[in-house]
């Protein structure tokens, strides 16, 4: 949950003080989600997609994670091979598959609701 908090944090921040840093940033959440995320997998086995008491977080985040890794891992590959081998020059800000990763950086957002779930099994003092 501190993860999810500081990463709310840092997407705010990302915002007001824009530059390359923020990639960096990015990729080292991505990878702490996604290792999560397989740990999560590997220890509850099929139940991780079937149990009904988690299902809809474990999908949240499957979604997620599989659109930062298209975001941040794919589609940077997809664009060096179509101008490297296939000689093509692509505008990454105007292709369709652009507007839904924007969409899915956009549930990131979602994922501080996950936190919110979590502060509410805290009891007060």
């Amino acid at each position: 949950s501190c993860v999810i908090a500081v990463n709310a944090v840092v997407m705010s921040l990302e915002l007001d003080y824009p530059g390359p840093v923020w990639t960096w940033v990015e990729n080292a959440f991505l990878v702490i989600y996604l290792t999560e995320l397989c740990i999560r997998a590997k220890r509850q086995g099929y139940m991780f997609f079937v149990s009904l008491d988690t299902i809809l977080w474990n999908y949240l985040d499957l979604v997620i994670i599989v659109g930062g890794v298209f975001d941040l891992w794919m589609q940077p590959l997809i664009h060096l091979f179509q101008s490297a081998v296939l000689g093509q020059e692509t505008g990454p800000k105007n292709s369709n598959l652009s507007n839904i990763t924007s969409l899915l950086k956009m549930m990131r957002i979602l994922r501080v609701l996950r936190l919110l779930k979590l502060l509410k099994t805290i009891k007060p003092l």
